[in-house]
């Protein structure tokens, strides 16, 4: 089994570019695919923020898909990330094949505050998911696209990190 090709990206000119249709679809996504399935990552589940609950989607739904320009944290600000809403399908593939380094998926652990994470990357769409570490199990922080000038930094950081699958 290989990583590629990825999912289709669901485009918003499919929902007829209706906003509120856009963003139920993806959920939609979400829920069936990434919080339903059980998705696990070298053997702990993946959970998910629900609370506080953002008009009416889980709390990690609404920060997967959006980004805090102003530096806010309140999430009433944070504006949509049209690349990262049409990448949504992307999540669950990608954790399903991470475990075997074969597949491509880039993997490390870095440290932000007191939180230790796990980067899972696919260079070639530049694209990044963020798992945080806790004692029994992985909780999805974020995913992101990221642009040319973030490669060097992410190489940097993969180079002096371990792998987790490597253990």
């Amino acid at each position: 089994m290989t990583l590629f090709p990825l999912p289709n990206l669901i485009c918003m000119e499919e929902h007829g570019n209706d906003w509120d249709n856009y963003c139920k679809a993806i959920y939609q996504e979400f829920m069936d695919n990434v919080v339903r399935k059980n998705l696990t990552f070298q053997g702990l589940p993946l959970s998910y923020q629900r609370n506080p609950e953002f008009q009416r989607m889980h709390c990690s739904f609404w920060h997967l898909i959006t980004e805090d320009r102003e530096h806010t944290y309140q999430d009433k600000d944070r504006t949509p990330d049209m690349r990262r809403c049409e990448r949504v399908s992307w999540i669950a593939h990608i954790i399903n094949h991470a475990d075997d380094p074969k597949h491509g998926v880039k993997c490390w652990e870095n440290k932000r505050g007191s939180n230790k994470h796990v980067v899972l990357w696919i260079k070639e769409e530049k694209f990044l998911i963020i798992l945080a570490r806790r004692k029994t199990y992985f909780l999805l922080k974020t995913i992101y696209c990221h642009n040319e000038r973030k490669v060097q930094k992410l190489r940097e950081e993969q180079d002096n990190n371990k792998d987790p699958r490597k253990d």
